[in-house]
């Protein structure tokens, strides 16, 4: 099923998937176009999902990080994944669940949402307008696509 999402919401065949769990870091590997690495040909696509680094609390602060307090999240938002820059940079190819979560399958949710939020940028670059992320302005929506659609086909039950 992640199979067919991957392909159809970013033109990305999954080649492996590991799953994130409590203390193991995931992975993703496909094959599909890459505009951050490869001028948006086809190539091999490797995707980590770390688990040990940041608690939720502190992806929260790595977020705010450098942003103005009206665009900050606020007290009672709780960040349980996360793909953007962190004080050692940024790359798509790697994005974070917070290593406080218990439940596997909610651990293993994240992942896939994290992983729609690398793939929307690999694929589609960071450009205004360029992706699901950046076309809606709404931040959340690759991500949630990605868990959307594996959800519908029967995923994390």
């Amino acid at each position: 099923m992640l199979n067919g999402c991957t392909k159809d919401l970013f033109g990305v065949e999954t080649r492996s998937f590991t799953g994130s769990r409590r203390g193991s870091n995931g992975s993703f590997t496909g094959f599909g176009p890459d505009s951050i690495s490869n001028g948006g040909n086809n190539s091999q696509i490797d995707v980590v999902n770390e688990v040990n680094a940041f608690t939720s609390s502190r992806l929260k602060s790595i977020y705010n990080q450098g942003l103005p307090v009206n665009q900050q999240l606020g007290p009672g938002v709780i960040l349980d994944g996360y793909t953007g820059p962190t004080g050692s940079g940024y790359t798509p190819y790697r994005n974070f669940t917070a290593s406080n979560l218990r439940n596997a399958a909610y651990i293993l949710q994240v992942q896939v949402h994290e992983l729609g939020h690398s793939l929307d940028e690999i694929v589609f670059g960071t450009g205004v307008n360029s992706g699901f992320d950046r076309q809606s302005n709404n931040y959340e929506l690759a991500g949630q696509k990605l868990v959307d659609c594996v959800r519908n086909r029967g995923g994390f039950k």
